[in-house]
């Protein structure tokens, strides 16, 4: 027997805030795997060389929450729940999911998170709070279990911003590492 933390990431932003890329380099830094193409709502193994035994599995969305449901793969945020993140297991330890700055959207998943015995993170990341400090305030404002500040400055430079948001991926992988011996 054991108990152990479970903590779902909410990467927060609209389009072209970095969320996808930042998960494509937590799917390669945690699991070994490198992928053009994310696939989305997929749980894998943590392979990470350093991490502990109590982080086993980490499920990652992908795409945000608007972007799938768009789609038509579900239809509300409790579906989404039902259908994409209870199936990867109770063995999974990290999630990490996306949204826009929806302000009921984001509330939902707090809840639907909360009521599966979730932590809840949200990642804030600049270049986002730069350009919609109200709508992010008003989200950092909601019920987090803890709130996370991702440096990702502005830049038109498209390889500036990879090394950005890879650095992101890096500090969190370290600081999940750090953390696990509470866990």
């Amino acid at each position: 027997m054991s108990v152990r933390s479970r903590w779902l990431f909410i990467l927060i932003g609209n389009n072209e805030t970095g969320k996808t890329t930042v998960q494509k380099v937590l799917v390669e830094l945690l699991n070994g795997r490198v992928y053009e193409k994310l696939p989305s709502n997929r749980a894998h193994d943590v392979t990470h060389p350093y991490s502990l035994r109590k982080c086993r599995r980490f499920f990652v969305a992908g795409r945000s929450y608007q972007e799938l449901k768009d789609k038509g793969e579900y239809t509300s945020v409790k579906e989404y729940f039902e259908v994409k993140l209870d199936p990867a297991g109770a063995d999974v330890d990290l999630g990490f999911m996306s949204s826009h700055l929806d302000h009921d959207a984001v509330r939902e998943m707090l809840l639907e998170a909360h009521k599966r015995f979730w932590n809840v993170c949200g990642i804030f990341f600049t270049n986002s709070i730069s350009i919609n400090r109200p709508e992010n305030a008003e989200i950092s404002a909601l019920c987090w279990d803890e709130r996370w500040f991702a440096e990702n400055c502005r830049t038109d430079d498209p390889e500036a911003q990879n090394r950005q948001l890879r650095h992101v991926a890096e500090a969190m992988v370290q600081m999940f590492i750090e953390r696990a011996h509470g866990w």
